[in-house]
């Protein structure tokens, strides 16, 4: 209920937070990030966020998240974030074909978890460490080796806890969808604001409704 709502938000608004006006951009993905660090503490991974020399000590790259005792890992394991759209950002339209195609949103998940993996594993191997992309679209959907990522963190928690999975898994699921969806709407009165006070129009963008029915992340 909540993703269909956020959804319609950004129809009706026509704002897709593509643009960084205002930190947007990075206030969402920072927001999440730490929630998803949260979450790993909680099921008893060490992490560290942004850490320096990960990838070699001449290396600037920081991913978001270094967990050192994830589950089953041999090797500590970086992770990076991103949240992506499938409906294009700033200058971009929605023709019928893309917008048609149900297949969208998960095209655009693949894609972008394709640019991190070609961006840090080859430094992750080379480094000794792993590396998992974690990528989010914007109204709670994410990609399928990120929700195995969670699911094995939240498995983990369920055995040393003795709490059932499904508790843990819904509690934890819905914190990171009010995380993303909050960071979301607080981005949106953002970049209402600025626009209304520099008077500016936003600019309007063309979109479908199949792009923007997602089919439930988390299934029945």
């Amino acid at each position: 209920m909540v993703v269909k709502i956020i959804e319609k938000l950004i129809l009706k608004d026509n704002i897709l937070l593509g643009c960084n006006l205002k930190g947007v951009r990075h206030f969402i993905h920072d927001s999440l990030t730490q929630q998803i660090s949260t979450i790993m503490k909680t099921c008893g991974i060490h992490t560290s966020l942004e850490g320096v020399g990960i990838f070699g000590v001449n290396n600037n790259l920081r991913p978001d998240i270094t967990a050192r005792n994830y589950p089953k890992a041999t090797q500590p394991v970086a992770f990076d974030v991103r949240v992506t759209s499938a409906v294009p950002a700033n200058t971009l339209e929605v023709t019928n074909e893309v917008g048609n195609d149900l297949q969208t949103p998960q095209r655009a998940l693949q894609a972008n978890w394709n640019q991190k993996m070609a961006k840090y594993s080859q430094l992750a191997r080379a480094n000794n460490i792993g590396f998992k992309p974690i990528i989010f679209d914007i109204t709670g959907r994410m990609h399928p080796d990120t929700e195995a990522i969670l699911k094995q963190c939240i498995e983990e928690a369920a055995r040393l806890k003795n709490i059932p999975f499904s508790r843990l898994w819904h509690y934890w699921i819905s914190s990171l969808q009010i995380t993303l969806q909050r960071s979301v709407i607080c981005g949106m009165e953002t970049l209402r604001t600025h626009a209304l006070q520099q008077g500016t129009h936003v600019r309007r963008y063309v979109a479908v409704d199949h792009i923007m029915n997602r089919v439930p992340y988390m299934g029945a």
